[in-house]
């Protein structure tokens, strides 16, 4: 198997670079001309050339059977700066991709997308911020390779994320700095539900999907991948500390929630025949417990 695979040096594209590396596939990553950020000694860079005709020569040499799309910038804010490097990320480079893979031969496009373009909680597509819109916007150009070329496409909704080795100033990573450091987290009133899903169980659920759609299986354009149980951001710190043993300082309802919080999370179309296997408990303990007698210090 040959895949080229965008957003190789991010934290869920190292973990993926890992497991098919680990399958014995080859492998090309798509990085920005400046990123020089160490890749395993297995895996071919390809700077992006800016261009959808330059990218698709670099992928012809490579000729991937597969492109695993997860560049993206996560800017979670709606001012001018966000829209030029979002549009940039998200939609222009998206759509070189897109068309590079289209033009290359590759046979499947699996693309990281974001639950947070449901923020009603329902199939309805209602975008929390312009990340998520772009998002979608990204989808509806896909669904024209999807439906007119040999390109397969598919989008996975992504729920919220954890995993070893992550440094994002994601709502349990603050917890257990927390838990370290004693100093008490200002939180909103934390009863939105959220779905904390395995970086494990995300990069399984890219290889799923792929191996589908070349093994000839018809998918849809886009499906939910989400953790295992929906807990309230209160049950995630109380499972969080029976899991570790630590306690939280925690100030519940010091923050208001934001601006279109999404209280109860969409995961109403699963990626067939695919589910999570790390349940939250025992991802949370491998995560964030450390073995009995190990210090933990606040720079960790």
């Amino acid at each position: 198997m040959r895949t080229a695979v965008t957003g190789a040096t991010g934290y869920i594209g190292r973990h993926l670079l890992a497991a098919i590396l680990e399958r014995g596939w080859d492998v090309c990553a798509v990085v920005q001309p400046l990123d020089e950020t160490p890749l395993p000694a297995a895996v071919a860079r390809v700077p992006d050339p800016g261009s959808a005709a330059d990218l698709a020569v670099a992928l012809a040499t490579f000729q991937p059977d597969v492109v695993m799309h997860l560049a993206a910038c996560q800017d979670l804010t709606d001012g001018p700066a966000a829209s030029d490097s979002l549009t940039e990320a998200n939609l222009g480079f998206g759509a070189r991709a897109l068309s590079a893979a289209h033009a290359a031969g590759a046979r499947a496009f699996v693309a990281a997308g974001t639950y947070s373009v449901h923020v009603t909680g329902t199939a309805e597509y209602a975008p929390q911020t312009l990340y998520a819109a772009t998002k979608q916007a990204f989808l509806s150009i896909s669904e024209y390779y999807r439906r007119n070329t040999p390109l397969r496409t598919v989008m996975l909704e992504l729920s919220d994320t954890y995993g070893p080795g992550d440094a994002r100033p994601k709502f349990l990573n603050l917890v257990a700095s927390a838990a370290v450091s004693g100093e008490t987290l200002e939180a909103s009133p934390g009863d939105q539900q959220v779905r904390p899903l395995h970086v494990d169980d995300i990069v399984e659920a890219f290889i799923h999907a792929a191996t589908l759609i070349l093994e000839g299986v018809h998918l849809g354009a886009v499906y939910s991948v989400a953790g295992p149980e929906a807990v309230t951001l209160r049950e995630l710190v109380d499972e969080f500390e029976r899991a570790t043993g630590r306690p939280v300082p925690i100030r519940w309802g010091a923050r208001p929630y934001r601006a279109r919080e999404i209280m109860r999370p969409w995961a109403g179309n699963p990626l067939p025949s695919w589910q999570p296997r790390i349940e939250l408990a025992v991802g949370l303990r491998g995560v964030y417990a450390r073995p009995s007698g190990e210090e933990r210090h606040a720079d960790d």
